[in-house]
C-alpha cells in the first residue's frame, strides 16, 4: 500500500466517523426540541413519518453500493464514458424512485386518518409532515 492509499483510507474513516457523530449530535439536540414543540403524543407522528420514509428507502434496492464499486473500477481504469453513462442512468432511475416515493408519502398522508386511527388534529399535522417529506424525497433520491 502506498502512502496515498493509507491517507485516503484514513480520510474516509475520519469523514465517516465524523458524519455519525454529527448525526447523533443533531438528533440529541433536535429530539427534545421536537418533543417540546409537538408534545409527547404528537412526537409519535414524527417517529412514524421518519419510519415510513426509512421503509421507502428500501426502494433503492442497494444499487448505489454496486454503482460505487463499478465507479471505482472505471475510475482506476480511466473509463470516463462508462462513469458518465451510468451516472446519467442513475439520476433518471433515482429520480423515478423519488417521484414514486413522493406519491406513496402523499397517499399515506392523505389516508393517515383511516390507516392509523389518529385524531383530526393529528391528521393535519401528519399530513403536513408527509407533504414535506414528499417534497424533499425527489431531491434526496436524485442527489
Amino acid at each position: 500500500m502506498t502512502n496515498d492509499s493509507i491517507k485516503y483510507i484514513v480520510s474516509g474513516t475520519v469523514w465517516g466517523f465524523s458524519s455519525k457523530i454529527i448525526n447523533a449530535g443533531i438528533q440529541f439536540i433536535t429530539i427534545p426540541l421536537l418533543i417540546g414543540f409537538y408534545g409527547k403524543e404528537d412526537y409519535g407522528l414524527i417517529a412514524l413519518a421518519f419510519s415510513l420514509n426509512a421503509y421507502l428507502g428500501l426502494m433503492g434496492l442497494g444499487l448505489n453500493t454496486g454503482a460505487i464499486r463499478y465507479f471505482s473500477i472505471w475510475f482506476s481504469k480511466n473509463e470516463k464514458q462508462k462513469i458518465i453513462g451510468v451516472s446519467q442512468s442513475s439520476i433518471v432511475f433515482y429520480g423515478i424512485i423519488g417521484i414514486l416515493n413522493a406519491i406513496i408519502l402523499l397517499f399515506i398522508g392523505n389516508l393517515s386518518n383511516e390507516l392509523f386511527q389518529i385524531s383530526i388534529k393529528q391528521y393535519y399535522i401528519f399530513r403536513w409532515m408527509m407533504t414535506i417529506l414528499a417534497a424533499s424525497a425527489i431531491f434526496n433520491w436524485t442527489s
